[in-house]
C-alpha cells in the first residue's frame, strides 16, 4: 500500500508542477479589475460567480483572500459563499493539483476544501475515488486533522454527484468505491450536492 501511495504522491506532485507552471504564465497577463467587496456583496449571484471565476483563474489563492474579505462585514458573515469557495477550490487544484488544497481553511463549512476534491473527481472520474481518498489521507492524517479529512473526502461526493450528472443513486453507489471508513463522509457530499443542484423532479 505505501509504495501504491508514494506512486500517487509521485503523480500528482508531477502534475502539480505542471499546474504551477501554467500559473506562472497566466501571471504575466494583466491583472483582473474587481469590483470593490461593497459592490461584490450587492451583485446579484450570477455577477458574483462569474467575477469570481474571473480572478480565480488568474490567482485562485488571491480568489480565496479576496472572497474571505468580501463574504465579511464587521465579523458577521453578510453573503453566503459556500458555493462560491467551491469555484476557488476548483481553480485551485487547475492552477497547483491536488496540493491546492493546501491553501483552503475551514471557512464557509469547508467549501474550498470540497471544490478541489470535486475537480480532480470531475477530471479523473469516478474510478479515482481510491486514490483521492488516499491522497486526502496523505495530506490530512485523518488521527491529527479529522476535521479537513473528512472535507476531503466529503468533497468527493460532490464531484461524483456532478459527474454523474445527478444520478443520486449511482453517484453513492461510486461512494462504495472509497474504504469503509471514509465512505459517510462521501455520502455526506453526494447528498449536500443533491440539495443544491437537485430540481424537484429529479428527488426521489
Amino acid at each position: 500500500v505505501t509504495n501504491n501511495i508514494s506512486f500517487t504522491q509521485r503523480i500528482v506532485d508531477f502534475f502539480s508542477e505542471i499546474f504551477h507552471a501554467i500559473g506562472k504564465f497566466l501571471h504575466l497577463l494583466p491583472s483582473p479589475e474587481m469590483p470593490s467587496v461593497e459592490e461584490f456583496r450587492a451583485m446579484p449571484e450570477s455577477e458574483r460567480n462569474q467575477n469570481l471565476e474571473t480572478l480565480a483563474e488568474y490567482d485562485a489563492s488571491a480568489a480565496w483572500q479576496y472572497l474571505k474579505e468580501a463574504a465579511y462585514k464587521d465579523e458577521a458573515q453578510v453573503i453566503d459563499a459556500h458555493e462560491l469557495s467551491h469555484i476557488v477550490g476548483n481553480a485551485l487544484f487547475l492552477e497547483r493539483g491536488f496540493e491546492g488544497i493546501r491553501v483552503c481553511d475551514p471557512t464557509f463549512a469547508f467549501g474550498c476544501l470540497h471544490g478541489v476534491t470535486e475537480k480532480f473527481l470531475q477530471t479523473g472520474g469516478p474510478e479515482k475515488v481510491s486514490e483521492a481518498v488516499q491522497i486526502c489521507e496523505e495530506i490530512f492524517p485523518e488521527d491529527a486533522h479529522i476535521q479537513q479529512y473528512a472535507s476531503c473526502v466529503h468533497g468527493l461526493g460532490h464531484g461524483l454527484l456532478t459527474g454523474h450528472a445527478l444520478d443520486l443513486y449511482t453517484a453513492l453507489n461510486s461512494c462504495d468505491r472509497a474504504p469503509q471508513n471514509a465512505r459517510t463522509h462521501c455520502y455526506d457530499g453526494v447528498f449536500m450536492e443533491f440539495s443544491f443542484s437537485a430540481s424537484p423532479a429529479q428527488y426521489p
